[in-house]
């Protein structure tokens, strides 16, 4: 899940950095301006496919989480923990994961842009960065609703008798 946020954010940032750049570049011009709308077709399917796969890639490592550890969650709810203290314990974790796994993508694609000396002059980049993290911490925050919604289907007492 933290590389395929990692690869996410890396791909957002160079991405977004592109589309500016090409931007700033040919607008203005009867051409630029066709090429512009010719190519953005194809760069926003490209983001929203990252972000799909980020999703599913995520969603699907919580959820075997909360598959593997059935037990120790019958357990915790026998034990007297609330639904919600459980769930809070899942949401960190995808929070944590999708933290380390977007800081280091935006790192390492900032790294490669200045290596290339392409930053566009027309987002500054902080706010670039800002919104790369933001979205991908939605993209996260959806991909942990359905390991919650597993944990609040659980019951204990079919939890504890598997075991």
């Amino acid at each position: 899940a933290a590389s395929s946020l990692f690869f996410s954010a890396l791909l957002l940032m160079i991405m977004f950095n592109g589309v500016l750049g090409l931007r700033q570049t040919l607008q203005g011009t009867l051409l630029g301006d066709y090429v512009l709308f010719q190519t953005a077709i194809p760069q926003i399917t490209g983001c929203v496919i990252a972000m799909i796969l980020t999703f599913l890639s995520v969603s699907d490592l919580l959820l075997l989480q909360v598959r593997e550890q059935q037990q120790e969650i019958g357990l915790l709810q026998a034990v007297g923990w609330r639904p919600w203290a459980i769930q809070r314990l899942f949401v960190q974790e995808g929070l944590f994961l999708a933290m380390i796994g977007t800081i280091s993508g935006i790192l390492v694609s900032l790294g490669v842009l200045s290596v290339q000396h392409s930053m566009q002059n027309i987002v500054p980049v902080p706010l670039m960065i800002c919104g790369v993290i933001v979205l991908m911490g939605v993209v996260s925050v959806l991909a942990i609703l359905p390991a919650i919604r597993t944990i609040s289907h659980m019951e204990v007492a079919h939890l504890l008798k598997s075991e």
